[in-house]
């Protein structure tokens, strides 16, 4: 039936052994509205918040900490701070923060028609953001699914942790996000699949090895990015500022590209598009 949560002032902490989450919420009838609020989970396989089946959670000025682990990196439905699936929708407004620590735990994770929103309140001021610090812990990564991102800062400090990874079939679109990554192999964004990518303003900086500021495509699907007014910064070796891949095009449209190391390009198309 249907339910709904509208709370300030509120501190959740979650420390149980296992699938002990902060909240959940189910069904195209549940509303949460949480402000001025924290939720914290340690624990293995525990998620902040986790939600499905079309309903509707908003974050305002509240910090989401996990400290959970994942038992399975290859799991299909890894811990993260937020996982959102089939339909349901997660906005963060204001100065909300999510954060994961551990190795292949994400920030926030969507799928399979979910759906980010940041910001999208002009009355909320601040700025959001997503950060993680293991390996291969990406901090915003949709698959399948949508968001519309603004004011959202972005940053990982892993090995293999995408800033931001949209994957699948999906839509993204946005204005000053801003992505920052410190690892190897930590691209700032990759967009893959039958992927459609839209910032304007923002940028990526990264500053590890291998570590594209932009990647687009893979070797299936059709992969369209359109940047405006953004910034590119890399400072590692292999470390191209834009990736043209595979059936891929990118669209640059004012802005900036910077790389540090020889043999490093600002713009590298191999069998991709960039104009």
């Amino acid at each position: 039936g249907p339910g709904y949560l509208d709370a300030t002032n509120v501190r959740i902490q979650m420390n149980g052994p296992r699938h002990a989450d902060g909240i959940r919420a189910y069904g195209p009838q549940s509303n949460i509205l949480l402000k001025d609020s924290s939720i914290t989970v340690s624990g293995t396989e525990n998620l902040g918040l986790m939600s499905w089946d079309r309903s509707n959670v908003t974050l305002v000025n509240t910090t989401v900490e996990s400290l959970a682990t994942e038992l399975n990196a290859t799991d299909d439905f890894p811990v993260a701070g937020a996982r959102f699936y089939n339909g349901s929708q997660l906005t963060l407004n204001g100065t909300t923060s999510i954060r994961a620590v551990e190795p292949n735990v994400h920030g926030v994770y969507i799928q399979t028609a979910g759906a980010l929103n940041t910001n999208t309140d002009s009355a909320a001021t601040g700025r959001a953001s997503v950060t993680t610090s293991g390996s291969s812990g990406h901090a915003v990564r949709i698959y399948y699914g949508s968001g519309l991102l603004n004011r959202l800062d972005i940053a990982t400090s892993g090995s293999g942790a995408y800033g931001l990874y949209v994957h699948g079939t999906s839509t993204v679109s946005g204005s000053d996000v801003n992505v920052t990554t410190s690892a190897a192999s930590g691209y700032g964004l990759w967009a893959a699949n039958n992927t459609t990518l839209t910032l304007n303003g923002g940028s990526s900086r990264t500053a590890g090895t291998n570590a594209y500021g932009l990647l687009a495509g893979t070797s299936s699907g059709i992969t369209t990015v359109n940047l405006s007014g953004f910034d590119i910064e890399t400072r590692g070796s292999g470390a191209h500022g834009i990736y043209g891949w595979t059936a891929s095009t990118t669209n640059f449209a004012g802005g900036s590209v910077s790389t540090a190391f020889d043999s490093v390009f600002a713009v590298y198309a191999n069998a991709g598009t960039v104009n």
